[in-house]
């Protein structure tokens, strides 16, 4: 077994390998003259979308659609790629699905992402006999977005370059000079979030408000205001036609259209006069525009989405010590001889809605300097940043992100662990785990204002005896003993006697100061300690069982 999965692994490689290869290379003409293949869909936009896990046929085996997993589609399946939506690849549903899509005449079954890239061993079995790629999704990348990539990619290798603009797929820059040729207008590609992707060249005849747009990166906020309360967005997004407007004495003239995908609105072409009034033909030359930019921004989008899913699969190797971790580093742009240290920001208290503010702490950390990496999780985020020489950055970040939060939500505070600085990323699971020992020690001082943010270093003495606890939970669980005894006795009744023992330790064996903190009379606290005495066999003039009852009830308060 292991043999055959160094096999495929090798296979599999091999075959990403060349697909990365054939995709940095101009592959619009080869696709043309050859249709559609594996290898140019994966080179045309598909190959940032998917991983090759195996393709036992290489990849030059003709693709013709893509079809789901399902049997009103399956029957349409020779020579396209199946997608197997609802399969876990782990499962054996996972083999049938491959078994259906062979006998089918498939020529590749692309899975959900599973752990390390892997399928079931049976999956790749019956892929080999049947002579039928296996593609997993890459990370980051939903099926929506897959299908997508792969419809537009199959339909662009099998377009006549003479239907099309002469721009290679995914670059916006020269689609934007075609578009501006065709148009005899300036033109800007742009985002949902008003966004520029990619603009024409720009002369000096530029309106100043075209200008300020290019300069900025974005359109003017005072001028997404004005668009909104003009109606001029909605009339976009309600239109599959272009929408103009006329220039007046506050506004240049414009064309814009949006970029659509079925129903889905993937950005919009805005169009400019260049010198003079827009000629005739440009709103024809726009519509026609619109339709041949789909493919570009779908490959846009998808390539953004797996660049940003690679990056937070490497960045999460890295704070948890997993994978290729000089790889990961280099791919991030980390020297790996910089000292770092890793932050991480997490709610006082789980639920509720912190989106918005763990999203605002996210832009600040991204801010705090270069090469600063931040990864956003579902309830928390962590933060990996360069320390300068003479460091401070991180604890100095660390009080910013904790005043920020507690700025936007005053009544859901949020903790911020700052981790010691370790020697360069490579470390950087050590300086996680410091950070996350701090979270706990927070916690258990979250009554205190000043205690929002703190570095290991401030809080060493509790984040050690975390660490020794952690270490003596396995033997404290599988031993046995009078304090064994009497933890079981009060799960069952309530914990008093724990409580009372915890509370005497805790006040060096004083009876009248343990009594008064728990609201007692010095006799009753007499008579439970020696009720633990002679009912349990728990003899605390004993050293080591003192030493142990100190050690079991902190155990017990962190386990709840």
């Amino acid at each position: 077994m292991a043999a055959e999965d160094a096999a495929h692994t090798a296979n599999a490689a091999e075959t990403a390998e060349t697909a990365d290869t054939a995709a940095s290379a101009d592959t619009a003409a080869s696709a043309d003259a050859a249709g559609a293949t594996l290898r140019t869909v994966l080179a045309l936009g598909a190959g940032e979308a998917l991983d090759v896990v195996s393709a036992p046929r290489g990849l030059d085996v003709p693709l013709r659609d893509v079809v789901m997993l399902d049997e009103r589609d399956l029957p349409q399946a020779r020579d396209c790629v199946v997608l197997a939506v609802g399969v876990d690849p782990l499962t054996p549903r996972a083999v049938e699905a491959m078994r259906a899509a062979a006998d089918a005449g498939a020529a590749a079954v692309v899975y959900r992402p599973a752990p390390d890239g892997r399928v079931r061993p049976a999956v790749r079995a019956a892929a080999d006999a049947a002579g039928v790629a296996v593609l997993t999704r890459a990370s980051g990348v939903d099926w929506a977005d897959a299908a997508g990539v792969l419809r537009t990619a199959v339909a662009y290798a099998t377009t006549d370059p003479a239907e099309g603009p002469g721009a290679r797929l995914g670059d916006l820059a020269a689609l934007a000079d075609v578009i501006a040729e065709l148009t005899g207008g300036s033109v800007t590609v742009e985002d949902n979030a008003s966004r520029v992707l990619a603009h024409s060249s720009t002369g000096m005849e530029a309106d100043p408000l075209r200008r300020q747009t290019i300069l900025g990166g974005r359109v003017p906020g005072w001028r997404v205001d004005e668009l909104r309360r003009s109606g001029l967005f909605r009339a976009v997004l309600a239109s599959h036609e272009v929408v103009h407007r006329e220039a007046d004495a506050g506004n240049p003239e414009r064309m814009v259209i949006a970029v659509r995908a079925g129903t889905e609105i993937l950005g919009s072409l805005w169009l400019a006069p260049d010198g003079g009034p827009l000629p005739p033909r440009a709103r024809r030359a726009l519509t026609d525009a619109a339709r041949m930019a789909v493919p570009h921004l779908m490959y846009h989008r998808v390539r953004d989405q797996a660049a940003a899913g690679r990056r937070d699969e490497a960045i999460r190797s890295l704070l948890h010590g997993r994978g290729d971790l000089p790889a990961h580093a280099v791919s991030l742009g980390l020297a790996t001889d910089q000292p770092c240290a890793v932050l991480v920001a997490e709610p006082l208290r789980p639920g509720g809605d912190m989106a918005r503010t763990l999203n605002a702490l996210v832009v600040r950390a991204g801010a705090a300097r270069d090469r600063v990496q931040v990864l956003r999780e579902v309830d928390r985020m962590l933060v990996l940043l360069p320390e300068p020489p003479g460091g401070g950055q991180a604890a100095e970040l660390g009080r910013q992100l904790a005043a920020l939060a507690d700025s936007l939500t005053p009544r859901r505070p949020v903790l911020v662990g700052v981790g010691p600085v370790v020697a360069g990323a490579l470390e950087a699971d050590t300086s996680r785990a410091g950070a996350e020992r701090v979270l706990r020690v927070l916690r258990t001082r979250h009554g205190d204002d000043r205690s929002r943010s703190a570095r290991l270093e401030e809080v060493a003495v509790p984040a050690t005896l975390l660490r020794m606890l952690d270490a003596a939970r396995p033997a404290w669980q599988e031993g046995v003993g009078p304090l064994h005894l009497l933890a079981e006795h009060e799960r069952e009744h309530g914990g008093e006697l724990l409580e009372s023992l915890a509370v005497y330790l805790d006040e060096f064996g004083d009876v009248a100061a343990a009594a008064a903190r728990l609201t007692v009379h010095t006799n009753t606290l007499r008579y439970r300690l020696r009720r633990m005495r002679e009912r349990f066999g728990v003899d605390l003039d004993d050293p080591d069982t003192r030493l142990l009852a100190m050690l079991a009830v902190r155990l017990l308060r962190e386990d709840g």
